[in-house]
């Protein structure tokens, strides 16, 4: 799969929504679970573990 700035049509980029909505659902749910350890950690490991998530 390519990067988006690959796509010839870029950088007038677009991709329907509902294409990854389940995906998007499952991500932010996890993502919230996580909070609770986020709000434990000192600035750095915070900062590492959302680059990690997002990656």
């Amino acid at each position: 799969m390519p990067w988006n700035w690959q796509l010839s049509a870029w950088p007038d980029f677009y991709f329907p929504p509902e294409c990854i909505a389940e995906q998007e659902k499952r991500f932010l749910l996890g993502v919230g679970s996580c909070s609770v350890f986020l709000q434990k950690m000192d600035q750095q490991n915070r900062t590492q573990f959302i680059v990690d998530t997002l990656s």
